[in-house]
């Protein structure tokens, strides 16, 4: 496990190697089975793991996962995290990727948050940028029934292919890419020589 000083966030994998569920045990609050006793009578949880296994069903396996450090121990084991997943045919990818990202906390700190995306990876320390976003459902821990928000978070999951496939096919239909930002490097020496 690594710990990003400044960042306060400790970090279990690397983003390209499936994590077993002994790998994520450091990070307690992805196995909390109920919320911090903070939270309100009208707080909903949604188990992280649940989303784990779920996901694991649908053929994506988590790849990296974070957690927030705390300073309050009444907070530990509830704060915010978040996990990336991939599908086996893309874990090592190196330029791009599909993935799932998911965040969560038990402690009312954050919404349960799923998003969907195109990665591009920016450079060799891990810099990701997302290039494409094509789904993402954010709920409020409360007015819900858990079991719903894991049926919506299994569609979630079972759509992905058919987006993914869209998206290749946009991908290869795709003008060069250089060809943007070449006219756009012409335009700035323009206004340039223009002043």
């Amino acid at each position: 496990m690594r710990h990003h000083g400044h960042m306060d966030i400790h970090t279990v994998g690397n983003g390209r190697e499936f994590l077993t569920e002994a790998q994520l045990q450091p990070l307690a609050s992805v196995f909390a089975e109920a919320p911090a006793p903070s939270a309100s009578k009208i707080y909903r949880q949604v188990k992280t793991i649940e989303v784990v296994n779920l996901f694991a069903g649908q053929g994506w396996y988590p790849v990296m996962a974070q957690e927030q450090r705390v300073i309050d121990a009444a907070r530990n084991g509830f704060q915010k995290h978040m996990i990336r997943f991939r599908q086996k045919e893309t874990a090592m990818a190196r330029m791009s990727a599909p993935e799932i990202i998911v965040r969560n906390s038990h402690d009312t700190t954050t919404t349960y948050q799923i998003m969907g995306g195109m990665i591009n990876f920016a450079c060799l320390n891990g810099l990701i940028v997302s290039d494409a976003q094509f789904a993402m459902i954010r709920v409020m821990h409360m007015g819900f029934e858990p079991r719903a928000i894991i049926d919506a978070t299994r569609k979630f999951a079972e759509g992905i292919p058919q987006i993914m496939d869209r998206v290749k096919d946009y991908q290869k239909d795709r003008p060069d890419p250089n060809g943007p930002s070449d006219i756009c490097g012409i335009g700035l020496a323009g206004q340039v020589e223009r002043r």
